[in-house]
């Protein structure tokens, strides 16, 4: 269980966070009008919040490539084997699309 906790700090970007000690989350302004930025606008700087959810995203992904493994390793139950697949698939697909809309909002291409 360490394991996992130390991995998942280390891909939220804990060195950096020590290293550089980020902000945990942006504002676009001050006063009554301001509103909460969670991705910063650069490939070379980001908030804590945004390291936490790419991790997050990340760990979803590799929940889906163990169930494809899953998957692969069950030989009598063709449908269970199926279902784990089609999850793994749906997983890794869908955190792969979240990390590159992630990334269109640094690049500010949206």
């Amino acid at each position: 269980m360490a394991s996992y906790i130390l991995l998942f700090w280390l891909m939220a970007g804990g060195i950096y966070f020590i290293v550089r000690n980020p902000i945990a989350v942006g504002s676009t302004g001050t006063g009554e009008n301001s509103r909460a930025v969670f991705f910063y606008p650069s490939m070379n700087e980001s908030f804590i919040i945004e390291g936490i959810i790419a991790a997050i995203l990340l760990f979803t992904a590799g929940i889906g490539i163990v169930l494809m493994y899953q998957a692969s390793l069950q030989k009598m139950n063709k449908s269970y084997a199926a279902k784990l697949m089609v999850v793994g698939f749906v997983l890794g697909v869908v955190s792969f699309l979240a990390l590159q809309w992630i990334i269109n909002i640094k690049l500010q291409k949206v």
